[in-house]
């Protein structure tokens, strides 16, 4: 049920034709370079080779497609759509330092968030940052409904076993080196430590929750779900030239867009 179209970066129309032929798909016509353009610009496409991958109704599924149906070329998967948070998570193990498994349903019970901690005993960064998130989690976080689940980058499940013994919290398997991989995947974690969090229905607040944490120890702002637009500008004041001030409902009166326009003199 796939099917192919080739948008050209070819020099010339020649070029084109050539290259169209090895192909047993369907292709944008080499005229059309405004249309080119258009999906290049909209696709966000900035090398090739670049397969983007829409689904019946147009709407993007991944723009990472090359990869997708390199790691799937017989099409199990198609159309590759990514999997939620919920059901990647569906029917994993979660164990605690005791060895006892529960299901994330129980692991989330009355709490306010998850995160997910991708860090292995080898890494210098991650032995550094280890004693003070649980010393944080002790204190104050796990109080205010944080969940911690260690995702072991570790190169041994002895490895794992000693490191773990570190943690006041909750892990993934080491065993479970499948379900590892999906949600390194899931969240683009390529560095470690690397910390996500998840709201109570599993849904992605942030995958930069190493310094939200450091920023907020005591969670305070628990689960640090970013400020709207709207509510970031609630109550600011903005200045004409000749100094009067005005509410941002004022400055947005019959506008049909806003700009804000970041420069500085000395640029």
């Amino acid at each position: 049920g796939l099917e192919v179209v080739f948008v050209s970066s070819d020099r010339s129309d020649e070029d084109f034709s050539g290259y169209f032929k090895e192909m047993p798909w369907l292709a944008l016509p080499y005229a059309d370079r405004e249309k080119r353009e258009a999906l290049s610009k909209k696709f966000g496409v900035h090398g090739i080779p670049s397969l983007v991958i829409l689904d019946e109704a147009a709407k993007t599924i991944t723009k990472e497609g090359r990869k997708a149906i390199s790691e799937d070329s017989t099409g199990e998967e198609l159309p590759w759509k990514p999997q939620k948070v919920s059901e990647l998570l569906s029917g994993a193990k979660i164990v605690s330092r005791e060895g006892r498994e529960m299901g994330i349903s129980e692991v989330m019970k009355e709490k306010a968030a998850l995160a997910f901690y991708f860090s292995a005993h080898w890494c210098p960064p991650c032995r550094g940052f280890t004693p003070k998130l649980a010393e944080w989690y002790s204190k104050d976080l796990k109080g205010k409904g944080l969940e911690v689940v260690f995702v072991s980058s570790d190169r041994s499940d002895e490895d794992f076993s000693g490191y773990f013994k570190e943690m006041p919290w909750l892990a993934l398997p080491y065993a479970d080196r499948e379900k590892r991989e999906a949600l390194s995947k899931k969240f683009g974690v390529h560095g470690i430590p690397s910390l996500v969090i998840l709201d109570e229905a599993a849904k992605t607040i942030t995958k930069e929750g190493r310094k939200a944490i450091s920023e907020d120890s005591t969670g305070e702002e628990l689960p640090w779900k970013p400020q709207k637009v709207s509510e970031l500008l609630s109550g600011a004041k903005i200045v004409s030239r000749e100094g009067r001030e005005m509410g941002i409902s004022e400055v947005m009166k019959e506008k049909a867009a806003l700009a804000f326009y970041f420069s500085a003199h000395w640029c």
